[in-house]
Order: C-alpha cells, then structure tokens, then sequence
C-alpha cells in the first residue's frame, strides 16, 4: 500500500489520524453561584465581638475622628480641635458645635479548614461531603471579608503547600475562589494541634475553625482555647456535622449486626442495631458537644454546629450577622 502510494501527490498521500484527544474531565461545580453572591453582599456583619485593625475597611466602627462621613454634631469642650468646629452651626444658634465624623474599619479573618478524611464524606448523594460544604462556607467568608476590603487569610488542614493570604481587596476574590477550588482532600489531622501552631505565629484576628472536630476531646481543647484569648484572638468554632450524624436514623434501631468502617483511620467496628444502640449513641454524642460547646463557653467563645443540608447564605447570617440589619 505505501509503495502504490509514493508516486501521488503529497496532497493526496495517506497520513495516519492522529488519536482522538480525550473528552476533558467535567469543570467542578463552582463553590458559589450568582445568586448566593448577591445574597451575600447584603449581610452587614456585627462587629461587636471581633477585633478591627485600622481605617482601610468598610465596616462602621465606634471610634469618631476626622473622615468625610459625617455622624454627629457635639457641643465644643476645650481641648477639641477648632478645625472641627462648624462655623454654620455657630450662625444659627451661637453655639460652638463639633462635626462627628464616622471612621471605618478592616477585621483580621483566618480560617483554618480541616480537609481530613473525615470531612470527606456524606450519607446522601444529593448532599455535599462535610469538606465540600466547609470549602463553600470557607468561600462564602472570604467572599464577604474582601468585599468589604478586610484581610482573608486560609490555611487548609491536612494539605501541603502555601496557605492562601494574608491578602485585601475585591480584586483577590477570584484568586481566592480558585484556590479554593483547587484544594484536594487531605490527610488526618489535629485542629486543636493545628490551631495551637497557628495562634503563636500570626497577628491575633478572628479565627474559624472550621471542622467536624471528630477526634477533639474537651480538654487539649480547652488549654488551646484559654491561650488563643489570652493573645488576643477571637476564636469561633465552626462544626459541620452531617445529618446522619445528628441522627443515624433508622438502620439503627434494626435488629442486626451492622459493621462500622471509619472513613479516617479505616478502623472497624461491629455493633447490634437496636433501639438501645442508638439511644446510647445519640447520648455519647449530644454528652461529648455539650463538653466542647461548655469548654468553649468558659472561654467567651462561640461553638456553632452547622449541619450540611443549611443554606450557606442562612448559615452566615444566623451566625455573624447584625440581628435584624441585612442591608439591600
């Protein structure tokens, strides 16, 4: 066949195909949709308990002091700056007034987000994986903090390579939410030893944990926590749990011997379904969040279980929003 072939022209010689490139693998969902953006710029986050930083943000803050945003007028005590007096005010009611201005403010934010084995998993299809949904809310946060020009920083549990931040500004976002996107799932890991090494060599902020703290015990917990507060973070613990977890529902009040594999250390364990199994387990369980949520009381710290069937936007709102005030 290639002999016939060497006298045609080389337009009509044969060439062998060349193979077929592979379909590319499907793009991953995006972490957070058009919508959930929009829900998300208008929640206005309460202050009250985090530490702020300097005047590069937009939060409102308590402080007074020279800015274009006009707050209050106060009547003139010696000792004020006479550049701050308004001489129209002064016009109508001969009276020396002070013009209040509103300065604003940037918080600190770090999250440390668990990506261990643990996370990596979901009873239900239709459900994301506990690290999934720690990755959007991980999202979500970063979202709100560089819109509202804070500084962001990540630090994923479990996974090599560089943290993502300290970094500000509207124009980080899209790197943030691709580094996010990126992440692969990790190996074990200890938050508590994670966020013990964390606190010593950052600048104190707030600090969310976000986990399934499912090998934590109260109290190596509780040395770590009375530590952070005693640096100056603000630390928030945000435990994401799966419904299953909540309650195993009803395989486990069958009659029958069920083998239970953990999804991290790959440990197994063989246990009667039965009424008595569940309401056993069900009391481990709320006994064991009652102690993490008391260590973290005693530390003026919040411990909030977040359950992965939660809207993310409800979930921010409920847990950092200003009560009654999501702006339009």
């Amino acid at each position: 066949m290639i002999t016939r072939m060497r006298g045609l022209p080389r337009s009509l010689r044969w060439t062998p195909r060349a193979p077929r490139p592979a379909a590319p693998a499907p793009a991953p969902e995006a972490l957070l949709d058009e919508a959930l953006l929009g829900r998300l710029r208008a929640i206005q986050i309460d202050l009250r308990n985090l530490p702020t930083h300097g005047l590069a943000g937009e939060h409102r803050s308590r402080q007074r002091g020279p800015s274009p945003e006009f707050s209050d007028f106060r009547p003139y005590s010696i000792g004020d700056d006479f550049r701050r007096i308004d001489w129209n005010a002064y016009a109508r009611f001969d009276e020396l007034f002070i013009r209040e201005s509103e300065t604003t403010t940037e918080i600190d934010v770090h999250v440390l987000l668990d990506l261990g084995p643990t996370m990596a998993w979901t009873s239900d299809d239709r459900l994301p994986t506990k690290g999934r949904y720690g990755l959007r809310l991980t999202a979500a946060l970063g979202y709100l903090s560089l819109w509202h020009l804070d500084r962001f920083s990540v630090r994923p549990l479990g996974v090599g390579g560089p943290m993502f931040g300290p970094i500000q500004g509207r124009s980080a976002i899209l790197p943030m939410l691709h580094y996010l996107q990126r992440l692969p799932a990790g190996e074990p890991v200890d938050p508590v030893a994670a966020l013990t090494q964390y606190i010593w060599h950052r600048r104190p902020g707030s600090l969310l944990v976000i986990s399934d703290f499912v090998h934590t015990d109260p109290a190596p917990l509780e040395a770590v926590l009375r530590t952070a507060r005693g640096r100056g973070w603000r630390v928030r613990l945000l435990h994401i749990q799966d419904p299953a977890e909540a309650d195993p529902g009803e395989w486990l009040v069958r009659d029958e011997v069920t083998e239970l594999v953990e999804s991290g250390t790959k440990a197994r364990l063989t246990v009667r379904a039965n009424p008595r199994t569940r309401q056993a387990y069900l009391a481990d369980r709320q006994a064991w969040l009652d102690g993490l949520g008391a260590v973290a009381t005693q530390h003026g710290i919040l411990h909030d279980v977040i359950t992965t069937d939660e809207a993310i936007d409800d979930v921010i709102i409920a847990t950092f929003g200003v009560p009654g005030a999501v702006r339009r």
